[in-house]
């Protein structure tokens, strides 16, 4: 399982839907993993944090 993606890696959510630039990855306070990620939709930036283990490196 890939769970240390680095800045600027594009991935995708194992699910498909668009790809997505990492901008940062850490553990939280609780201990639990992230990667927060961007994208583009209709024009306006989007940016979320997920889970590293529903991420999976996009093949471009």
């Amino acid at each position: 399982m890939e769970d240390n993606f680095n800045l600027g890696d594009v991935v995708r959510l194992k699910s498909g839907g668009p790809v997505m630039t990492v901008i940062s990855a850490g553990t939280m306070y609780s201990g639990e993993k992230y990667t927060s990620t961007v994208w583009f939709l209709d024009g306006t930036v989007q940016k979320y944090d997920f889970h590293p283990a529903v991420l999976e490196l996009a093949i471009l």
